[in-house]
């Protein structure tokens, strides 16, 4: 899987990269800056197990957003774990900022 580095700045995603996982933990703020993103909910208990591809085909698709949107921002507040699996529809655009918990992003 094409999962996003741990690393603060900008990613340029191509369509249909999976590039975040439900229960990988949360390590930046992400903005999607440009393009769309489909967003999945899955009921595997273990994802990372899962090629990319039988992910997706076990997983429910929720919705899409489009640019200049915070992507997983719920889950810096609450379980610092993703609480869904996002994946391009288009070329894309993410800003990411690294964060270690709640209380750095509140200063």
């Amino acid at each position: 899987m094409n999962l996003m580095p741990n690393k603060e700045g900008s990613f340029a995603l191509k369509a249909d990269q999976v590039f975040f996982v439900e229960g990988q933990d949360i390590a930046s703020i992400n903005i999607l800056a440009k393009g769309k993103v489909d967003v999945y909910l899955s009921s595997l208990e273990s994802f990372y197990s899962e090629a990319e591809d039988a992910l997706l085909r076990r997983s429910y698709k929720l919705f899409s957003i489009d640019q200049n949107l915070f992507i997983g921002a719920d889950a810096i507040f609450s379980l610092n774990q993703n609480s869904f699996t996002y994946r391009t529809s288009q070329d894309s655009i993410l800003f990411a900022h690294i964060t270690k918990s709640i209380e750095q992003v509140q200063e």
